[in-house]
């Protein structure tokens, strides 16, 4: 017979709730879950770019990487990070290994659509590796509350 904290069912069995009780791997899984649209919005604009402008030229590749940039940026932003954080991984990163590979004369439109993305998504994960980030802005929580009456 089990013991009553193994039962199915019984209280003691029951794992715990919250993010603070479930321990580092559940934060963990967690902060790896933001990079799941990421990832999602990186096969989408890769399939996009496959199927309508694999022909195109610099600007729309240089289009398709801004507007992914701003998504980003925004659903990082919505998550809680940091502004300058968001910055580095939507704008500055992609920009410095692109910029590099182009002035090398390395870099082709479907390149540019690839690596710009890519280097977003690379660096957010070593940006949630890094550890915990810094808690949202207060006065953002506040502003969202209900008032009350």
């Amino acid at each position: 017979m089990l013991p009553v904290a193994a039962r199915p069912g019984s209280a003691a069995a029951a794992p715990a709730s919250g993010h603070a009780e479930q321990g580092p791997v559940c934060g963990f899984l967690t902060d790896y879950a933001t990079l799941l649209p990421l990832l999602v919005g990186l096969a989408i604009l890769w399939a996009g770019w496959a199927a309508i402008a694999a022909g195109s030229g610099w600007l729309f590749a240089c289009g398709a990487s801004a507007g992914w940039a701003v998504l980003a940026s925004a659903w990082l932003h919505r998550r809680g990070w940091a502004a300058g954080t968001v910055q580095a991984i939507a704008w500055v990163a992609p920009a410095v290994v692109a910029g590099m590979s182009a002035a090398a004369g390395w870099m082709s439109p479907a390149g540019l659509v690839l690596a710009a993305p890519l280097t977003s998504v690379l660096v957010a994960a070593l940006g949630v590796l890094a550890g915990p980030r810094p808690p949202g802005r207060p006065e953002r929580d506040q502003a969202d509350a209900v008032p009350s009456v």
